[in-house]
């Protein structure tokens, strides 16, 4: 398995035996001479004080684990960058850490929490777990495909080839729809032609490095020639026999129908299309008898328009002979009845031209999505009547602005009206935990519609109070409800000026999504208090019966500064304040003055005499850094927008982690 091998590097990299050098991929070879401990996991590292590091202040920090880190990027992404690092900075520093990571022998780890991750609807974008299932899909391709015949057995590349199997295994449950699968594929491919650095030049880069340091004042100037001596280029196109079986699988796994949907309803994406995929995969169907009904599905893809059934070519042309001679009649057969086609012949019948009443006919009888439809006739109150009526739950929640603006929800709520249909999907569990909502496109949504105008176009509409109170109670909904603990909590909201950054490139930013997430909490909690910190702290007039609107627009108005996250800590031993439970929503770019943060709580449990006082941080970005010391286990790290934090929290405080 891949475990057991990624045990086997990690333990041939923990002896740095150099007879392995020269049999190793050039990734390693690098890691082997670098000198440094490279243990697997979290186990082996030492997470004192020691170990602090900078952050993008310069102030101290611990490092994350592995799973911290993994589950920070994957969870929380880095769409829009933070306050201190750009998106492209962001995404190769984390990429980085994944590389690290699967150097050492962790790319199981890597591919555990990229399926828990995914299947269970932790991350509101999936760009973050398509980058690291690329990335461990084909990462070290190119030395794979240059490694000589007898080192085919090689611990190291034998364990590349079971990551790749493994990561390639995953694609069918991860890309869940084609605009995954499409992202996935270009992920890959800028993967797969990455730079190999050979040994030798590494050395050469590491003394150049070591030279720089030592005259501050001098810069080495390499000529264009030299720099090319030092890097050894080695592209691939990613589309190799495994690449092609795995996009094979993707598409061999569908049924026509769902086949059907994916081809008519995600067409293109990141530069991908289904044509280009089909051409380079070359898919071959399973099941013989529905031969016909793919490449009917095949053909439409690649070519754009639907092909005549082969059982309608004329008895007397050359057609109908090579059909019979090419085809059986059970195959024929499976063409007439075939539910896929028809469903694809329907949608690429539509178009500007088609009637209303068409239109309205094939959205009921063949459940057609928005996508689907025509441009000119999403304009048409009567249409999107039809579309409300079986809309899947994101698109709905999506949609809400365009719905209202064509003027669905004109009238009063009563039974029958559209806004009542809404409402009561909007506010149905069952559904939301179906459709794998997120809790932050919920609030991104309810953020958007309250404003009454996108961030982006010209599209103003007027908010419904209804709406808006079914998005704050499916905001609710999408998270895992706490438990009673009888605990006392004192919830703290970090304030400073890097929480004013967007978060994954939307409208909300770290202050009003932490406020949104701690709510779940005072609704919860039997005693609880929430306080705002930066140089100095607030307490928050929130309570359990605060609305949403109320606490994001409190959220807005307060001033920003500097912070440290020892802060909660000190004003609760200040005040007197007895708290079972701490729990800091923060981005870990602290830079203020004072104790550390395992420091403050030390204090605290000595000050107050709650010797088991517990400190939770909910971290707000995937940067590598947190205020928790992992050596004390009284402290927990997570990463924030996850729906089950509720639970983890309960679990946390009870004992039972």
């Amino acid at each position: 398995s891949l475990s057991a091998v990624g045990d086997v590097v990690a333990a041939m990299i923990e002896k740095k035996d150099a007879s392995l050098l020269e049999d190793a991929p050039g990734c390693w070879q690098v890691k082997l001479l670098s000198g440094e401990k490279l243990p697997k996991g979290e186990t082996s590292v030492s997470f004192t004080e020691r170990n602090e590091k900078k952050n993008s202040e310069g102030y101290a920090t611990l490092p994350v684990s592995d799973e911290n880190r993994i589950r920070r990027f994957l969870i929380l992404g880095a769409t829009g960058g933070t306050f201190y690092a750009k998106e492209q900075k962001l995404t190769m520093e984390n990429v980085q850490a994944l590389k690290e990571i699967i150097i050492r022998g962790g790319a199981s780890l890597i591919l555990e929490c990229v399926k828990e991750v995914s299947l269970k609807g932790k991350s509101q974008k999936q760009d973050a777990i398509l980058l690291a299932l690329a990335l461990c899909s084909r990462f070290g391709v190119s030395s794979l495909s240059s490694a000589p015949p007898d080192l085919s057995a090689h611990p190291f590349y034998a364990y590349l080839r079971e990551m790749h199997k493994e990561a390639t295994g995953l694609v069918n449950t991860v890309c869940r729809t084609a605009t995954h699968l499409f992202s996935y594929v270009a992920y890959c491919e800028m993967v797969s032609a990455n730079i190999i650095i050979t040994h030798e030049e590494e050395v050469e880069r590491r003394q150049e490095e070591e030279m720089e340091k030592q005259m501050e004042t001098r810069t080495l100037q390499l000529t264009k020639q030299e720099n090319e001596k030092r890097r050894k280029v080695i592209k691939s196109t990613g589309w190799g026999r495994v690449m092609r079986k795995c996009i094979q699988n993707w598409y061999l796994s569908k049924t026509p129908e769902e086949l059907a949907i994916a081809v008519t309803k995600y067409r293109s994406r990141n530069g991908w299309s289904h044509k280009d995929l089909l051409r380079l995969s070359h898919p071959i169907p399973r099941n013989d008898r529905q031969r016909i009904v793919f490449e009917h599905i095949f053909a439409y893809a690649t070519k754009g328009e639907c092909q005549p059934r082969k059982r309608l070519f004329p008895e007397d042309t050359c057609w109908a002979e090579t059909v019979r001679m090419k085809y059986t009649e059970e195959q024929l057969v499976e063409e007439d009845k075939s539910e896929g086609l028809l469903y694809l012949e329907r949608v690429s019948s539509l178009s500007p031209y088609t009637s209303e009443e068409e239109i309205i006919w094939s959205i009921r009888h063949f459940r057609l999505t928005w996508e689907q439809i025509p441009s000119k006739h999403l304009m048409s109150l009567e249409v999107w009547k039809a579309i409300v009526e079986r809309m899947p739950m994101l698109a709905m929640i999506r949609n809400l602005a365009k719905m209202q603006n064509v003027g669905l929800f004109k009238g009063e709520k009563k039974e029958g009206d559209k806004i009542a249909h809404v409402v009561a999907h909007l506010t149905n569990l069952e559904a939301i935990k179906k459709a794998r909502i997120h809790p932050i496109q919920i609030l991104l949504a309810k953020t958007v519609y309250d404003a009454g105008m996108g961030d982006r176009g010209s599209l103003t509409w007027t908010p419904k109070p209804e709406l808006s109170s079914a998005l704050e109670k499916a905001f609710y909904l999408t998270f895992s409800l706490m438990p009673t603990t009888e605990k006392r909590f004192c919830v703290a909201l970090d304030c400073s000026s890097s929480m004013c950054s967007k978060l994954s490139g939307s409208v909300l930013n770290g202050r009003v999504a932490s406020a949104a997430m701690a709510m779940n909490i005072l609704k919860t909690a039997d005693c609880v208090e929430c306080i705002t910190f930066c140089n100095k702290t607030e307490v928050l007039p929130f309570t359990g019966e605060s609305k949403l609107s109320e606490i994001t627009d409190h959220m807005k108005t307060i001033k920003k500064g500097d912070t440290s996250g020892a802060l909660p800590m000190t004003w609760a031993t200040r005040n007197g304040k007895k708290f079972d439970v701490f729990v800091i929503f923060t981005d870990n770019d602290l830079n203020g003055e004072g104790p550390s943060t395992a420091r403050a709580l030390a204090n605290y449990r000595r000050q107050s005499g709650i010797e088991d006082a517990k400190l939770i941080v909910v971290s707000m970005s995937a940067n590598g850094a947190t205020i928790a010391s992992p050596d004390d286990r009284g402290m927990m790290d997570i990463a924030g927008f996850d729906p089950a934090i509720p639970q983890i929290i309960h679990d946390f405080v009870m004992g039972n982690i």
